[in-house]
């Protein structure tokens, strides 16, 4: 391994009047750099996959076999015919998600954020398919009253997380599924979640719209409504909130919506211009040096 090491000799914080740099190798032994070294190798490996044997006797015991891989990579496919997220020669399709699953067996391992998506296609294309989903052992039955108890006060985001199990039920999760997926939250994120979802969940009540309205293909409308609706009302900090609302109603929508990214709607995004929430990257420094 080297290591390259650049010293500055800078006299002042708005100039430089002297630079020096100095460059030297020096040799790690291995014995030293073993973590860095597992990492490296562990990259090697490619991505994890369910274990071939145990798949093999499961699709054996229900008497079924799949034709489709439809959530692999080349180094963990369990079939000849697969999709890939990646660049692959081999791989029938990019994204699963944007070819039909008609006429075809599919072994369905989908990432966890995609598990309402894929739900939802399956009972849209009307497909025949084994899906595996993950538990979580220590979880089962106890999800809903020790992951996201509110157990100090009322919880005043109730409406956004009801909002949210609405949606999920929507696309036929069941009970336990969305436990699991509230579960795999971090908790921060899942309250600032449920905050940035109760406003959709008041509009949405207090103007009569049915919640299934927003599992169509154009969900970005009934989220401009709500943000204009939101503005109205006023209030302390009110830019920040609809900022937040917007985030979280764009990664919710996304999921369990027909819409995929909702954040890309040009509907949103010039409603977004307009009222300034747009999120503007800034630079990490404020001064880049060039040392060449």
């Amino acid at each position: 391994m080297l290591i390259i090491t650049i010293s500055q000799n800078i006299k002042n914080n708005t100039c430089i009047n002297n630079l020096d740099i100095t460059i030297y190798t020096e040799h790690l032994p291995g014995l030293k750099n073993s973590t860095a070294d597992a990492l490296s190798r562990l990259s090697w490996i490619g991505d994890y996959q369910f274990n071939p044997i145990l798949l093999n006797e499961a699709l054996h015991q229900i008497n079924f076999q799949p034709m489709l891989d439809a959530f692999a990579h080349k180094t963990n496919k369990q079939l000849k015919r697969y999709c890939s997220p990646q660049e692959d020669n081999k791989a029938i399709a990019r994204n699963a998600l944007n070819i039909p699953w008609t006429n075809v067996l599919l072994l369905l391992y989908p990432p966890i954020g995609l598990i309402p998506k894929v739900i939802q296609k399956m009972i849209r294309d009307q497909v025949e398919a084994v899906l595996i989903l993950p538990r979580w052992k220590g979880n089962e039955g106890t999800l809903k009253t020790t992951t996201r108890n509110h157990r100090y006060g009322k919880d005043k985001y109730k409406e956004g997380k009801q909002l949210y199990r609405d949606l999920a039920e929507l696309t036929k999760l069941d009970s336990a599924a969305i436990d699991q997926l509230i579960a795999g939250i971090n908790p921060e994120t899942w309250r600032k979640r449920r905050a940035g979802l109760t406003p959709l969940a008041n509009y949405l009540k207090q103007n009569n719209i049915n919640t299934s309205t927003l599992l169509g293909n154009k969900p970005d409308v009934e989220l401009v409504n709500a943000l204009a609706w939101y503005k109205d009302r006023g209030g302390p900090k009110l830019q920040q909130r609809m900022r937040n609302m917007k985030m979280h109603c764009d990664v919710v929508l996304s999921q369990f919506s027909q819409m995929n990214d909702i954040n890309n709607s040009s509907l949103v995004k010039t409603y977004s211009k307009g009222q300034g929430l747009s999120i503007q990257s800034k630079p990490r420094f404020p001064t880049i040096w060039n040392l060449q």
